[in-house]
């Protein structure tokens, strides 16, 4: 499992739920869906770099999010509008893309990992450590 192939997994989901909650163009749906993904990458390798698991493994189950979970989920979600913002989309299209897709995509973690920390290191690679929390093949995905 990794970020990539539950994308795989929801796309079509994904592309739907923004076309039918939007007027987006279909080029600016999959900038969206791309940026998302992308975006996602980068932000999941870099919160584990800096501060290990604990984070994620709360924003991914079933648990009230913590501050610090709910300060990484802000993070997201204005990295997403940035990005969207610099691939050409408006302000209004990516704060809705932002908030259509976001909680979904949340969610689908949420069921995929449900706070265990086997799975979390499973997404993030199977070489994890508490230096190196992202190994094995998403190492490759997530460039900073």
């Amino acid at each position: 499992m990794s970020v990539n192939t539950i994308f795989s997994e929801h796309k079509e989901t994904l592309v739907d739920l923004l076309k039918n909650s939007s007027d987006l163009k279909d080029r600016e749906v999959d900038t969206s869906i791309d940026t998302i993904e992308n975006v996602l990458q980068h932000t999941f390798n870099k919160e584990a770099k800096n501060k290990g698991l604990s984070t994620l493994l709360n924003l991914f189950s079933n648990e009230d999010n913590s501050k610090s979970s709910n300060s990484f989920l802000n993070t997201i979600g204005n990295t997403l509008v940035k990005q969207l913002l610099a691939s050409g989309i408006s302000k209004e299209k990516a704060i809705l893309v932002k908030q259509v897709l976001l909680p979904v995509i949340i969610e689908i973690f949420t069921s995929k990992i449900s706070g265990n920390s086997d799975m979390l290191t499973n997404l993030l690679g199977s070489k994890s450590s508490s230096t190196n929390p992202i190994g094995g093949i998403l190492s490759k995905f997530f460039k900073s």
